[in-house]
């Protein structure tokens, strides 16, 4: 880790027409090639949170840029193999803030930490698997045990072959490094001073008291939810209904439909060893959305007892089926 006196800033990089995670595995790899940044750039990894169309990071760094582009550049190649893929992945460029004051970051992770809940995927912060959320106050909020570890001999096929990760660091069972090992939450849980603290401010509204909050103690704008999500979402009011619980639970994820178009309907177009939805023809894609959207409205995709829908933005990011600007 360089001088503490680097500065601390957010960073959130957006694909709108594509995901970039479509299964756990590829959420794996992004956060240990993350991972891979901060350990090569000495930097201090803050808080994480990824979705399946964008992540944000917060660290201290003297090289933030050199950070994403390690980053990016490892999983884009990562992806691009996987999936008989080319090109660039997500936008050009990504948003980056610098965070200065303890109210201001305070809020910024935060917001970090609560995607899963803002973006309606969970009903709590501590439900959804990648934030690190879970790998603060561990012990105070009960959540001690470890999954088991990868063996050593194992290791090397979640990392980079020049990788810079120390071999004391864990890694799970799925390949991840472990996320209390990579954070520093020593310096991440001294923002929050307190288990209660850190408990409020998961849980607290985006309302204008946190705003006002900030503005009373702190120069500058105040970090806010439209702040963060700059680049990503334009419909705050959502992400703040999202916040109050108001989840609807036949919405089918990302991961869900990513994996119901790859095991259900990429097999009716392509019989080859391996195949992806890029390595099928464009209309045949949009063939596919069209019989999900066929399917779902004659309760084809019913389970567990229960209908599940999902938005034509969703199809859209799914299959691809429009390039990034």
């Amino acid at each position: 880790m360089k001088n503490t006196k680097s500065k601390i800033v957010h960073i959130c990089l957006a694909s709108h027409n594509e995901v970039m995670f479509r299964d756990h595995n590829d959420y794996v790899r992004a956060f240990n090639y993350f991972a891979e940044g901060v350990f090569a750039t000495e930097s201090r990894a803050i808080a994480e949170g990824f979705m399946s169309d964008h992540f944000h990071i917060c660290v201290q760094t003297d090289s933030p840029q050199e950070l994403l582009f390690k980053m990016r550049n490892a999983y884009v190649r990562y992806f691009n193999s996987r999936y008989h893929r080319n090109g660039r992945l997500a936008e050009r460029n990504a948003f980056v803030s610098e965070i200065d004051g303890a109210c201001h970051l305070t809020a910024c992770v935060s917001y970090v930490l609560r995607q899963g809940l803002h973006h309606g995927l969970t009903t709590t912060v501590f439900e959804y698997p990648y934030t690190s959320a879970n790998a603060l106050f561990k012990r105070e909020l009960g959540k001690t045990a470890d999954a088991p570890q990868m063996p050593e001999k194992s290791r090397y096929q979640y990392l980079l072959r020049s990788t810079c990760i120390d071999p004391g660091i864990r890694m799970d069972n799925t390949g991840q490094l472990f996320r209390e090992d990579v954070i520093d939450t020593h310096f991440t849980e001294s923002i929050f001073i307190t288990p209660k603290n850190f408990n409020y401010h998961m849980h607290r509204p985006s309302d204008a008291s946190w705003i006002s909050e900030q503005t009373e103690k702190e120069e500058g704008n105040p970090v806010t939810l439209d702040a963060i999500e700059r680049g990503v979402c334009h419909d705050t009011e959502a992400l703040q209904n999202n916040e109050r619980g108001r989840v609807d639970s036949r919405h089918m994820t990302d991961m869900q439909l990513c994996e119901l178009i790859d095991k259900k309907y990429l097999p009716r177009y392509s019989k080859k060893e391996f195949s992806s939805i890029y390595t099928i023809k464009l209309f045949e894609r949009e063939a596919i959305a069209n019989k999900i959207s066929a399917d779902l409205k004659r309760d084809a995709l019913r389970k567990s007892g229960r209908q599940f829908f999902v938005t034509d933005k969703q199809l859209v990011r799914c299959l691809a089926l429009k390039k990034e600007d």
